[in-house]
């Protein structure tokens, strides 16, 4: 049986179009960010549709990201206790929990979109600025939200 290093399998799938090579020790930026929400479409933001509650809408995100998966110093799953949803909380680096402050001091009353791995998640309205870690709840499975921990946990550290 031939055997390939996994080195030469991953350029070989990358070439392929199958997979996208992330150098070792670098965050993948698209696994996980958190964007701002548009009054309207312009040449800084990106339409996306987003689908709660068996609605759909289309919004207008900035493509700056405020915050990625390199501002998480952990993620996990878990569920939220009064409704029993699937959750996944994020823990913050230091720089990610100033980031995340700052983002949801400027966005009260605004929209504040999540977006995994190029999918609008969700789009919660800011009540107030939030000194902390963040939660993330939504349409999705447990496993589901033990899927997205894993991937945002291999995203921070460049897996």
């Amino acid at each position: 049986m031939l055997r390939w290093p996994s080195c030469v399998l991953s350029v070989a799938l990358a070439l392929a179009g199958c997979v996208r090579p992330m150098p070792r020790g670098m965050v993948d930026p698209h696994v996980l960010q958190f964007r701002a929400v548009a009054d309207e479409a312009g040449e800084g933001t990106e339409t996306m549709v987003v689908r709660e509650g068996g609605n759909k809408e289309v919004l207008h995100l900035r493509k700056e990201a405020l915050l990625t998966a390199a501002d998480v110093r952990s993620a996990r799953a878990g569920t939220q206790p009064q409704l029993g949803e699937a959750t996944v909380y994020l823990t913050f680096t230091e720089e990610g929990r100033r980031k995340f402050f700052e983002a949801t001091k400027v966005s009260v009353g605004r929209r504040l979109a999540i977006v995994v791995e190029g999918r609008l998640l969700s789009a919660p309205t800011v009540q107030h600025p939030i000194q902390g870690d963040a939660v993330i709840t939504g349409d999705f499975t447990r496993d589901e939200a033990r899927a997205l921990a894993a991937k945002i946990n291999a995203a921070r550290k460049g897996r």
